[in-house]
């Protein structure tokens, strides 16, 4: 469309410049902005009945824009040369809709688009059509994960239909053909060939219950291998990756289930059980959730393995543990020899981290040189070096006298025989040493970090700069900061989740003074699937790096869509310091922590923004709740020892609704006594509201000595009349660890030998898990405010099942 037509508006040197309106011969009308007698931005109307509005290029839309179609479709997104191209949104008058890139007016690379007969499909697209790997969702439940070619399932994929029966194998023109495994909803699987749908050709079929034909080896009883009688010394793993390979020994300390415990030290990974049903896993970490590989199976000779690999878990039929009962061989199950000297196991780089500052930093192996049989690490900046001394044990030492044996041992870890010193006891020496990816390595996961950018979402509203992050943390950075994708956060060979079993202990906190939200985000991981469910409209990890939740406005009354990117602020250290989010930590692999802080962040403007809040304004943002409360327990006065009751002002609230350092409160006239208190707290439990309990203080989260914490927000679990002289309140501490009460009622305290009926009534379980009960008589005389979100969850507080 060209600017020729009668035009009204403004001139500059006798072009159209500035604000005009352009009518057409044909009905078309043009409104917007004129550069230089060109047209820049504005809203066409044509004598069709499409409008577009937006910016504008050689008379094209070119920019950004949105185009509303006579047949009631609508585009927004980019535009280049008057077409669609780039990210952007279409919705189809019929309803269906896609969100995605588009490469000259066509569907064209990774985008999501849902149909209108209820099926959805996210994944890679070829000229419109569904070409490549993705997931498709069918309106009866069922869904497929794998290839597609020119928009029909071919090539390698998995069906998973609506009664759990599964399909995992070859496809062709949308039907099962060529090898694959069927297993049905009992249990039940045929693996064989398949031709157009129909299984053909050779095949097995092996029922629940049965044992495979062929012979294995002794199986551990089922439940565990905690039940041996600990003659399984050694447990191979063979044809799984070179992550997992090899052989593991059994170590004599038990794991978190009482079972046997295996570790690799060549892989420096663990086989241990993972949950209180006998399920064993392989991770880098012992007793971790996060874990490489995990048996489906409780019996843990079976092969059963699953493995994460291309962002979700897919079946290791090949990988398998068989026992033995004499020392490693030589020869390691996948056929490995020896190790090479240059290639063994042992760490290549180390950081040390100790209250001595001249032993701190990084420390990198030296391949020319070893002590005593066992490597040498040297750390060039302070000069020092860690090694295997005569004594038997691994000590720090000045550089100088490894070499001409006159030494002066600065730390020694306890005695021992280990090749790594990471697998050495340092406890006593107050040292931690880890294994690190060393310099050549980070340089490698940066380097594919990079040539992956081009594919990943940037969130143009919230970008990659320190306004993003607010000025008080950039001058107080003294590392500088880095925006990091989680691919590059988590460890090597270590797969990150955005969710893995959303629990109160998945949080700490960082540099920011934000615990006000994450105390209110662990107050809302007690109700179950409440955060996957209702905040997250992305479901599962985005490849791209585009995630989209959910936020209430107060302003508009209404839940709002939010979209972010994964960027995430770290320090940025030395080479050994692996990056670190400079706010909210999660306690495990789980990414929905960073998300939730940086959508708030987004919301209130900066990560700055957040330093400072009230967990009730996070509480109604994230469920809608406007009836939010807060009671304090006064100290003085005629009502001293009564707990009045402050209602949040919404009206104040709406006029900046995301501005979470302000909070407005209209007194109420009720002062509840102990009594009223405590059944007024009774009704909230029985409505399952969200509450939370705290203590006044000077100094934020300051430690007591009745192990309770001052300035902290503890989740208010249950509020119990077990009798007339026996209330009790149930609380938990977020940090999940032992840090709890230790007066009457606490963990091993008196009171549960002196009524064991009550501790059968309550289930009571002494953990140092965070989780406590105390009497209402010493919580209303040491806690001072509880806060109320008075809305009714939709699952139960605190129903988690307990390992």
């Amino acid at each position: 469309m060209t600017s020729k037509g009668r035009y009204e508006g403004s001139y500059l040197d006798g072009k159209r410049h500035g604000e005009g309106v352009v009518e057409y011969g044909d009905g078309s009308r043009f409104e917007g902005v004129f550069e230089h007698g060109e047209m820049i931005k504005g809203k066409m109307s044509f004598a069709s009945g499409t409008v577009f509005q937006g910016e504008m290029k050689n008379g094209a839309p070119d920019g950004n824009g949105i185009i509303e179609y006579a047949s009631g479709a609508r585009y927004k997104g980019a535009f280049v040369a008057g077409k669609k191209h780039g990210q952007g949104t279409f919705v189809a008058a019929d309803g269906s809709h896609y969100e995605g890139s588009w490469t000259d007016d066509a569907v064209e690379g990774f985008g999501k688009m849902v149909y209108s007969d209820g099926r959805s499909y996210e994944g890679e697209f070829v000229g419109g059509m569904r070409h490549g790997k993705g997931i498709c969702t069918y309106p009866n439940g069922s869904t497929y994960v794998g290839d597609f070619v020119n928009d029909v399932r071919e090539g390698q994929g998995k069906m998973t239909h609506e009664d759990n029966s599964t399909y995992s194998g070859q496809w062709q023109q949308n039907q099962p053909h060529g090898n694959g495994v069927y297993t049905f909803a009992n249990g039940d699987s045929y693996s064989g060939t398949w031709n157009n749908g129909k299984r053909e050709g050779q095949g097995s079929y092996q029922f629940a219950e049965e044992q495979p034909l062929s012979s294995t080896p002794a199986t551990p009883p089922r439940g565990g291998l905690h039940k041996n009688n600990g003659n399984n010394k050694i447990a191979l793993v063979s044809d799984g990756s070179d992550k997992v390979n090899g052989a593991y020994t059994a170590q004599s300390k038990r794991g978190k289930y009482d079972e046997l415990v295996y570790y690799n030290k060549y892989t420096h990974t663990w086989l241990y059980q993972i949950d209180s049903h006998g399920h064993y896993a392989i991770g880098r970490k012992k007793g971790g959730k996060a874990c490489l590989c995990f048996n489906k199976n409780t019996e843990l000779t079976q092969n059963d393995w699953v493995t994460y690999q291309d962002s979700r878990w897919q079946p290791a039929p090949a990988l398998s543990v068989q026992f033995v009962d004499h020392t490693t061989p030589k020869t390691t199950p996948g056929g490995f020899e020896e190790f090479d000297p240059q290639n063994d196991g042992v760490a290549e780089a180390l950081a040390v981290h100790s209250r001595f500052s001249n032993i701190d930093g990084g420390y990198l192996r030296d391949h020319t040189r070893n002590e005593n049989g066992k490597a040498v690490y040297r750390n060039a900046q302070d000069k020092k070096e860690l090694w295997y001394g005569p004594t038997g044990a691994w000590m720090v030492s000045d550089e100088a006298g490894v070499k001409n044996g006159s030494y002066a041992s600065y730390v020694s870890s306890a005695p021992t025989e280990c090749d790594s010193p990471e697998d050495a006891d340092w406890q006593e020496a107050g040292l931690s040493v880890k294994v690190v990816p060393p310099p050549s390595k980070l340089q490698d996961i940066e380097r594919y970090a990079q040539s992956n950018a081009a594919n990943m979402f940037k969130d143009p509203d919230f970008p990659e700069i320190d306004a993003s992050i607010g000025p008080n943390t950039i001058s107080k950075s003294k590392t500088g900061v880095k925006w990091i994708r989680p691919t590059v956060l988590q460890p090597p060979g270590e797969p990150i989740l955005l969710f893995n079993g959303i629990e109160p202990n998945d949080i700490m906190q960082g540099a920011l003074g934000d615990c006000w939200l994450l105390s209110a985000i662990a107050a809302l991981t007690e109700f179950p699937s409440f955060i996957e469910d209702r905040l997250f409209i992305t479901q599962e990890l985005s490849r791209t790096g585009k995630y989209e939740l959910r936020a209430y406005n107060a302003q508009k009354s209404q839940f709002e869509t939010v979209i972010i990117d994964d960027a995430i602020p770290c320090s940025a250290g030395a080479w050994w310091e692996p990056p670190k989010p400079l706010f909210a930590q999660p306690n495990d692999n789980e990414l929905y922590i960073l998300m939730l802080e940086k959508m708030f962040a987004k919301l209130a403007g900066s990560y700055d923004a957040l330093s400072g809040g009230y967990p009730l304004l996070a509480w109604g943002c994230m469920t809608g709740c406007e009836d939010l409360q807060s009671w304090k327990r006064l100290a003085a006065g005629i009502h001293a020892g009564k707990w009045h009751k402050a209602q949040v002002a919404m009206e104040k609230i709406r006029e900046q609704p995301f501005n979470f350092q302000k909070m407005f409160t209209i007194s109420s006239s009720i002062f509840n006594d102990a009594q009223a208190m405590f059944s007024f707290l009774q009704q909230c439990d029985d409505l399952n509201y969200i509450m939370a309990a705290s203590i006044s203080g000077s100094t934020i989260e300051k430690r007591r000595t009745d192990g309770l914490v001052e300035r902290h927000a503890y989740s208010l679990i249950q509020v119990k009349n077990i009798s007339a002289n026996i209330k009790l309140v149930q609380l938990r501490n977020p940090w999940g660890n032992g840090i709890e009460w230790n007066g009457s009622w606490s963990d091993h305290a008196d009171e549960w030998k002196q009524f064991p009926d009550v501790a059968r009534q309550l289930n009571y379980q002494p953990r140092d898990d965070g989780l406590f009960w105390m009497s209402w008589d010493d919580f209303s005389s040491t806690f001072d405010g509880v806060q109320i979100a008075a809305i009714e969850m939709p699952t139960r507080r605190a129903s988690h099942p307990r390992a």
